[in-house]
This record gives structure tokens, C-alpha cells and sequence, in this order.
């Protein structure tokens, strides 16, 4: 928008008939003309502060652009440390945890049964019982939810 611009045109017409020169004329009269132009620009501020404004929207969209990908990165170490935490906890449910629960249930039941505890002792028990199951539930849900959100960053 800065540089000159240069025009060039052609022009190529037929007549017929009388002319404003009292001379007729008839179709093979062929008239031409030429026009060759330059355009300098003068008035070069606002182009010039337009070119300014684009480039401070390159350099911002540049630093948004770098920010969103180091969040990206920090939100991707962030998840992958959530999922070794939660890894531990699910092999200690699988290996442990629901070992246990079910030993409790099972000894809770037995003793419930030969009389050897209350109903508020064997009701204690499978609430602990349960208890340990459902923090293994949990603990599947945070570990697919954590593998959605790496997908998601992935792709």
C-alpha cells in the first residue's frame, strides 16, 4: 500500500456518422487512445499505523500462542503425575485392598452368624467393607478421567 501504482490502459473505438468536425466518418475508422498513470501515495500515515497494528497483533497472538502451549505442557506434566499417583493406588486396591474387604466381609458375616458379634459390630465392619471398594471405584474414575484429559491434550 506504500508503493506507487501504475496504471496502464487501452482504449480502441469505432464511429459512423458525422463528427463534431464536419468530417464523416465510417465503421473502418478505428480511433485509439493510450493512458499510462502513476498513483504516489501522500497521505501514508494510516496505512503506516495499520501496518503497525498488525504487526503488534502478530507479536500478541506469537505470545498467546507460546503461553496456552506452556500451559499445555504443565497441564500434561500435572496429569502424568496424577496418573503414576493413581496407578500406585489401583495396584494397591487389586493387589491389597480388595483382599482385605473381602476378608472383613467374609470374617464379619461368619462371626455375625455364630453369634460372636452384635449387628452394630457387623454393620461396622461392612461399612469398612464397603468403604474400601468404593475408594477402589474411585480410584478407576480418576484414572479414566485422567486418561480423557491426556487424550484430549494429545489430540
Amino acid at each position: 500500500k506504500l508503493n506507487p501504482d501504475i496504471n496502464f490502459g487501452v482504449n480502441a473505438t469505432t464511429f459512423s456518422g458525422s463528427a463534431a468536425d464536419n468530417n464523416i466518418y465510417t465503421t473502418a475508422n478505428r480511433f485509439a487512445s493510450v493512458q499510462i498513470g502513476v498513483g504516489i501515495p501522500i497521505f501514508t500515515q494510516s496505512q503506516k499505523a495499520k501496518i503497525k497494528s498488525s504487526k503488534t497483533a502478530q507479536l500478541i497472538a506469537a505470545n498467546e500462542s507460546a503461553n496456552t502451549q506452556q500451559e499445555l505442557q504443565i497441564n500434561m506434566k500435572r496429569l502424568l503425575t496424577a496418573y503414576e499417583n493413581n496407578n500406585i493406588s489401583l495396584k494397591y486396591f487389586e493387589t491389597t485392598g480388595l483382599k482385605n474387604a473381602a476378608t472383613i466381609s467374609n470374617t464379619a458375616d461368619k462371626q455375625f452368624t455364630a453369634g460372636e458379634i452384635n449387628y452394630l459390630d457387623f454393620v461396622i465392619l461392612l461399612n469398612q467393607s464397603i468403604a474400601i471398594e468404593s475408594g477402589y471405584i474411585e480410584a478407576i474414575q480418576n484414572h479414566n478421567n485422567i486418561v480423557v484429559e491426556i487424550n484430549f491434550i494429545l489430540k
